[in-house]
């Protein structure tokens, strides 16, 4: 039976909460409260937690399921969701997700079940010892089961970034399962050149691979239309979305296929940071973010080196460049040796792509026997002159107002 009821999505109630003992700390948790409305009966839902520590000691935080919703409770990481954890350790200024998952039973009642999850979290001292409890949090779980299959799937933002010809057009959707059951969608594509006869058939149609979006998640599917010999101009795309072979969306979005080689690649770094703790004598890692803001997919690298004053002491590259689409940001994780001796250093390199650069950035920090003791902001260096130039503009405007 099928029937438009509120939905089974996690009812998230943000508020980062904080404890305070002789010291000032500022470790909490979000959501502060589950609720799940229209769970259905032998179906799983997973919302995430995360734990905030902006303290400078770590913490391990333990977590317990209790109440009617234990049993039916796990607690998984992000990056091992398979495997079932009690507790997680959080560095210093940082944040751990934990993935919520509960399991109804088939047997389970109609209505409402409700239970709590305890993040209890410790020094790593205390916790050794079990000498005292230096944080705890509560977080109230409430589902209400029902036995009425929920399918509302929404479709929002499609579309396609526009592309040379011979480049593979990637078309994307954003669904999002406001329903109580998984759903495994069927989501097509027709391909019409304009301007074109409206009762025309398509020049090409083109499916998006099947994903399963869980209830109260969100996936993007995609599709690759190949555009090798197509001729340049502007194009349409009607997509139907469909379910067992009922459609439950129909649009249309335009995009435009350039003449080959008149798009010109473009880059740049928006990011570095570097992985602490910083490690004397050893490799460490830098992880650039890179974003494609061009109208073709390139091949990206990062190559640098590390500087002490003007004395360039080591590389710092990545292994292999990455494929990155037009709109798209990835991680370049560059490795590089760092000495043992005590001094003030700087990370400075470029990514490259399809023969162009981008301006080069730097990341200063100060390395201690134990480490990085601390690490100074990113910048582009080739800005400055930007920078330079428009307060030069700005003094001389000045200055003529002045004289005038």
């Amino acid at each position: 039976m099928r029937s438009l009821l509120w939905i089974a999505v996690p009812v998230l109630v943000f508020g980062l909460v904080a404890v305070h003992e002789t010291q000032a700390q500022s470790v909490g948790f979000f959501p502060s409260a589950i609720e799940l409305e229209n769970a259905l009966r032998g179906q799983e839902y997973q919302t995430r937690t995360t734990l905030v520590n902006q303290d400078d000691e770590a913490r391990i935080f333990t977590m317990l399921a209790s109440g009617d919703t234990a049993a039916w409770t796990r607690f998984t990481l992000l990056e091992e969701p398979g495997e079932p954890v009690g507790q997680v350790l959080v560095p210093p200024e940082s944040e751990a997700v934990v993935l919520v998952t509960v399991a109804v039973p088939d047997t389970a009642p109609n209505g409402a079940v409700v239970g709590k999850n305890a993040y209890d979290g410790y020094t790593e001292k205390a916790f050794e010892s079990r000498e005292g409890l230096v944080s705890g949090f509560e977080q109230p779980v409430r589902i209400r089961v029902t036995g009425d299959q929920v399918i509302d799937l929404r479709v929002g933002d499609v579309s396609a970034r526009n592309v040379e010809v011979g480049q593979p057009l990637r078309v994307t959707a954003a669904l999002a399962n406001q329903g109580n059951v998984d759903v495994k969608p069927d989501l097509t594509f027709d391909i019409y050149k304009l301007p074109g006869d409206a009762a025309a058939d398509p020049l090409d149609t083109v499916s998006a691979e099947l994903v399963m979006v869980p209830p109260g998640q969100s996936r993007t599917p995609s599709a690759t239309w190949d555009t090798a010999g197509r001729a340049p101009g502007h194009y349409r795309a009607d997509y139907v979305l469909s379910l067992d072979g009922e459609r439950l969306a129909l649009g249309s979005f335009q995009f435009t296929l350039a003449p080959a080689g008149s798009v010109t690649p473009s880059g740049s770094i928006i990011a570095v940071d570097l992985v602490r703790p910083l490690i004397p004598g050893a490799v460490n890692r830098a992880d650039v973010t890179f974003e494609n803001t061009g109208g073709v997919p390139v091949r990206a690298h990062f190559t640098g080196y590390i500087y002490a004053g003007a004395t360039a002491l080591s590389e710092a590259a990545t292994p292999d460049s990455l494929t990155v689409d037009p709109g798209e940001k990835v991680t370049l994780s560059a490795y590089f040796d760092l000495p043992k001796a005590e001094d003030q250093y700087e990370l400075r390199g470029r990514a490259y792509f399809e023969g162009e650069q981008t301006d080069e950035v730097a990341v200063g920090f100060a390395l201690g026997t134990d480490g990085e003791t601390s690490v100074t902001k990113w910048l582009a260096l080739g800005g400055l002159a930007v920078v330079a130039a428009g307060i030069l503009a700005m003094s001389t405007a000045w200055f003529i107002r002045r004289r005038s």
